[in-house]
């Protein structure tokens, strides 16, 4: 016999429940099967679990039929964009625009219908963000549902303030540099030297106020989310298509990619072998972090990376 989950009941009774439970109790009973995520992200963060569950809310939207949409504007190159789309679990697409070329469009491609909206989808967000109240420098991720030709707002969520990038990688590679896969946001044109972790002693997730970057290899995502606002860089090693495919769901993947300063993501094989199983070794015998050392050029389109160690 299997094992059952606890949690996975729970949930169903609830929303099993929804329709004759009022609001109030109904967001009591979601606050409680939330708590020991929230008790652990209070833990990290050294803040009073009861406090925070006061200022928990609720957005209902997911009765609304058609497309789940997210879209953030690029930190770094005016006039470009980033579009998720979902529809259930049938379609998945992660777009961007640059200056009205689609120049990513994976894993599954645009319809032509989706292709011809593009222009409304980007009207709606830029209406959002430039409405009273808020920033019309700040990139939010705005996410969105779109039902029988009606966008319905859902959230809005911070990211970068613009910082437009005004010169161009137009170089060739020196030695010991590849280009990178996948990048977002920019550098000055000498570019920056980080220290990168991979990996982080177990039940020693320390939350810092700043860290240079890391490869998050972990599976602590309540830290991931943390510490994405705290970096200046994210690496990643996947390919453009991986990439594509695991940004689509959830909030955590797009987090990642659109809080630090720079996002990036390079080939499997441009990270050395033997690397990864160093980093952890030292990171294991210090009981801290260990980094390697590693220079990224980027214009916001384009990015040449080097281990420097």
């Amino acid at each position: 016999m299997g094992r059952v989950d606890i949690s996975d009941d729970a949930e169903n009774k609830i929303f099993g429940s929804l329709e004759k439970t009022n609001q109030t109790t109904f967001e009591e009973n979601l606050k409680k099967l939330s708590l020991p995520y929230v008790r652990r992200y209070c833990k990290l963060l050294g803040i009073d679990v009861d406090k925070f569950c006061e200022s928990i809310s609720y957005s209902y939207w997911e009765k609304i039929g058609g497309l789940n949409r997210s879209i953030v504007a690029d930190s770094a190159v005016t006039g470009r964009y980033h579009i998720f789309t979902t529809e259930g679990y049938e379609y998945h697409n992660y777009t961007i625009v640059d200056n009205g070329q689609v120049v990513l469009n994976k894993p599954m491609e645009m319809t032509d219908e989706l292709k011809a909206g593009i222009d409304e989808v980007i009207a709606f967000y830029e209406k959002i963000r430039k409405m009273e109240g808020f920033n019309p420098e700040h990139c939010p991720l705005i996410e969105f549902q779109t039902a029988e030709e009606q966008n319905y707002f859902l959230q809005y969520h911070r990211t970068r303030d613009m910082e437009p990038c005004s010169w161009q990688l137009d170089r060739e590679l020196e030695k010991g540099e590849f280009e990178a896969t996948f990048v977002r946001g920019a550098t000055p044109p000498e570019g920056t030297v980080l220290n990168i972790a991979m990996y982080y002693p177990a039940e020693k997730y320390i939350v810092k106020d700043t860290e240079d970057g890391s490869f998050d290899f972990h599976y602590h995502q309540l830290f991931s989310e943390i510490m994405s606002r705290r970096r200046e860089a994210i690496f990643f090693n996947k390919s453009l298509n991986k990439l594509a495919f695991s940004s689509i769901e959830a909030h955590l993947p797009k987090s990642k990619l659109f809080n630090p300063k720079i996002s990036i993501s390079i080939p499997d094989d441009n990270l050395p072998l033997d690397l990864p199983g160093k980093i952890l070794r030292q990171t294991n015998e210090s009981q801290k972090p260990a980094t390697v050392k590693i220079r990224v050029i980027s214009d916001g389109r384009k990015a040449y990376v080097k281990f420097l160690e």
